[in-house]
């Protein structure tokens, strides 16, 4: 019996209407749609749900699919700092103090200013010839107030000594230069249904390790002006007398890549768009902060429970590096700022709804980074303990040890730094011995202590060699490796061993047995206290069944 007229068309109809299988892209892995695939995009500008200075929540909706490189905004309030003494002016020199240099001369005000010391040069007449800020120029002073010295140290003299206040200095702040904006968050989660797909603990130090794989031009065009990361580096080539450059590199500078300005060997400020006291907004991919987001996408249409972003922060003095000064200012984040531009991809209905049907049992395969910490007292040079790992697949391990006592007081990278040991000598610092047990196997035959043996073994980790010089490393090289100039009135020498990031590709594709990882590091002069913090990249697989994830450890 031969079918009707109205029954082949309908036939048609719905062939038309039902791509086949070969004909539905994959909607979730980046760059598996044809570009010829019709796309629209909303874009919704989500308010957190909750929001302190500690932490915030997001809330996305059931709808489209997640774009990854929707952005989340923050902004920080201009910090409060006081200015503080740049110079002096001496009034009254009067007569009879005691003769010779002094320095570091305690002082009272007048004023509402305190703590400035002063470096103070008295003739054998006893007369004062000069008066400069000493070791700490205070904080909350002004123009015109009054200096007394300690007279215990100057004498009591005559002829009453009259010092002023000339002028003062106000502090810029900026985030730190290598991690920008993203320095703000300590810990991102990304759940579903209260189960969490990825979280990053200590976001912004492990920042700090991908930043050294973003290149020069990548930096100074995109990344300074999107989040405030700047570590795009020139080559400062020597001048001859007449002026001219004839091309003999002389070290390494950070290109702002604008015509900076030179006033003598201080370096112009960095572009108003990353200066804090203005107020900028900057923005954090979901990329950046869920990492598996540069593969795949969140079909949100096909998720049946409630998705959820959550941010913690920074403590409020470890946000903004100031230029200058003597204290760190408390930053804090502006609430009424904080948005997530969330982008929703929407294809062609049926071929959503087909893709659905196909992947009712939809997997996604991808790598997470679980931390472990220790403190490192000064003195310690060998440390070798269990980082876990035990009964899954662990990739790969990035490590790094972070100074304690670095400030965000003129260190333009804060303390989301890996630190190398101290020097030996102006050319040469200490040492890191390296190595990992797993499976009853060294990953390497012999212990690694070769700094261009550690960058080679992070390059291979990676897949690319990261874009710090030797200096920015090890720590080698000496004061020669960078430029005279300075960042903002701060010498380029804070760069001195700042990336000293280890990672380590684990070679036998097997799982971990229940003995876990043990990593082995001695570190050759270590002085100061340190924490030592351990990555591993594990492999996890998400499955969404009628709408509801379940997450597994590989």
């Amino acid at each position: 019996m031969e079918p009707s007229a109205t029954a082949v068309v309908a036939s048609n109809a719905s062939a038309q209407s039902s791509p086949s299988s070969s004909q539905i892209p994959d909607m979730v892995k980046i760059g598996a749609i044809p570009s010829s695939t019709v796309m629209d995009v909303e874009t919704s500008m989500l308010e957190p749900v909750q929001h302190s200075q500690t932490s915030c929540r997001f809330v996305l909706e059931n709808k489209g699919i997640l774009h990854s490189h929707s952005k989340i905004i923050l902004q920080a309030k201009a910090p409060t700092i006081q200015p503080s003494v740049l110079t002096l002016s001496i009034d009254v020199a009067g007569t009879e103090y005691t003769t010779g240099s002094h320095n570091n001369v305690t002082t009272t005000t007048t004023g509402f200013g305190k703590d400035l010391t002063v470096d103070v040069v008295i003739s054998e007449a006893g007369v004062v010839t000069a008066a400069v800020v000493g070791n700490h120029a205070g904080t909350n002073y002004a123009v015109g107030d009054t200096i007394t010295l300690d007279a215990s140290v100057i004498g009591e003299g005559s002829d009453t000594l009259a010092i002023s206040v000339a002028s003062i200095q106000e502090h810029r702040a900026y985030w730190p230069i290598q991690v920008g904006c993203m320095g703000a968050v300590s810990r991102a989660r990304l759940s579903s249904g209260g189960k969490t797909l990825m979280e990053q603990t200590d976001f912004n130090h492990l920042t700090s390790y991908e930043s050294m794989f973003l290149s020069n031009e990548h930096n100074k065009e995109k990344e300074i002006f999107q989040n405030g990361r700047l570590m795009a580096h020139g080559f400062d080539l020597e001048q001859d007398n007449a002026g001219t450059t004839p091309g003999k590199a002389k070290g390494v500078k950070i290109d702002v890549g604008y015509d900076k300005g030179f006033s003598g060997d201080v370096l112009g400020v960095i572009p108003s768009q990353i200066e804090s006291a203005s107020e900028s907004e900057f923005q954090i991919s979901l990329s950046d902060l869920f990492p598996f987001l540069r593969q795949q996408q969140l079909p949100l249409y096909m998720m049946k429970e409630q998705v959820t972003i959550t941010l913690e922060f920074a403590p409020q003095t470890e946000r903004l590096w100031v230029t200058s000064g003597h204290v760190v200012p408390s930053v804090e984040l502006d609430v009424s700022a904080t948005r997530l531009v969330a982008d929703y991809q929407h294809f062609p209905g049926e071929m959503m709804e087909a893709f659905a049907r196909q992947n009712a049992d939809l997997a996604l395969t991808y790598m997470v980074y679980r931390l472990s910490k220790t403190s490192i007292d000064a003195g310690t040079s060998q440390k070798i303990r269990n980082i876990g790992g035990n009964g899954r697949i662990v990739t790969q391990i990035v490590s790094g040890l972070e100074d304690t006592s670095k400030t965000f007081l003129k260190e333009p990278l804060g303390k989301y730094s890996s630190v190398a040991p101290g020097n030996v000598s102006a050319t040469q610092g200490g040492e890191i011995s390296l190595n990992v047990k797993y499976n009853n196997h060294l990953l390497y035959p012999e212990d690694v202590s070769n700094f261009a043996q550690h960058q080679h073994n992070t390059a291979q980790s990676k897949g690319m060699v990261p874009f710090v010089t030797r200096y920015e490393y090890s720590g080698e090289g000496g004061s020669s490796s960078v430029s005279d100039m300075g960042l903002e009135g701060v010498d380029l020498q804070f760069l001195d061993g700042g990336f000293c990031w280890q990672s380590h590709r684990l070679n036998r594709n097997e799982r971990i047995n229940s003995r876990g990882i043990e990593y082995q590091a001695q570190y050759n002069l270590n002085s100061g206290a340190r924490v030592q913090r351990v990555w591993l990249e594990i492999a996890r697989v998400a499955k969404l069944t009628d709408g509801k994830f379940n997450v597994i450890d590989a």
